[in-house]
């Protein structure tokens, strides 16, 4: 069965927001969000199997390569 390879670059996208508060003169709360777009990945292949009878299948898979990350936080400022 053929594999893609796990160490070939993916080529996508990110994009993301953040916001900063100030929650009073010394203290910073803070909250990101970001989106990573990777495309897709395909792969497909031949299994058989010889214990005794000969069974073959064809497998197929595809899967999106995407995540989403929220992050937040907590500052002091000096």
């Amino acid at each position: 069965m053929s594999r893609p390879s796990a160490t070939a670059p993916k080529v996508g996208w990110a994009a993301g927001a953040g916001i900063d508060y100030a929650l009073s003169a010394h203290w910073i709360a803070s909250i990101e969000y970001l989106h990573i777009d990777l495309g897709s990945l395909h792969s497909s292949g031949v299994t058989s199997s010889t214990g005794g009878g000969v069974t073959t299948a064809t497998l197929n898979y595809s899967t999106k390569l995407t995540s989403d990350i929220v992050r937040a936080g907590i500052a002091y400022k000096f």
